[in-house]
């Protein structure tokens, strides 16, 4: 198996047996709202091996839109959010294996 998932039960008995593709989360940070691009640089990651989002927790109503972004390499580029709105964005990451 060179990659996938396997969980055992006490005996040592294979009780699941995936040979599909499992990520691991490897990185989150919650990043301010800002009228000024912020960049991360996200230790071990690798764009080509992982995924990178944005998720916005939003506490008013209406419409809320997450910053636009772009990767490069290791590192992510959060841009300019004009006008900032209130809320909170969490930057993600999880590399595939």
């Amino acid at each position: 198996m060179s990659y996938g998932l396997q969980v055992f039960d006490g005996g040592g008995g294979v009780i699941f047996d995936s040979n599909s593709f499992t990520c691991r989360m490897v990185y989150r940070i919650e990043i301010p709202y800002s009228t000024n691009s912020q960049s991360f640089v996200i230790p071990g990651f690798d764009s080509a091996k992982g995924v990178v989002w944005i998720d916005t927790a939003w506490a008013g109503s209406g419409l809320t839109f997450a910053p636009r972004y772009s990767v490069s390499g290791n590192t992510v580029t959060v841009l300019a959010n004009t006008p900032p709105a209130p809320g909170v964005n969490y930057l993600n990451a999880v590399m595939f294996s």
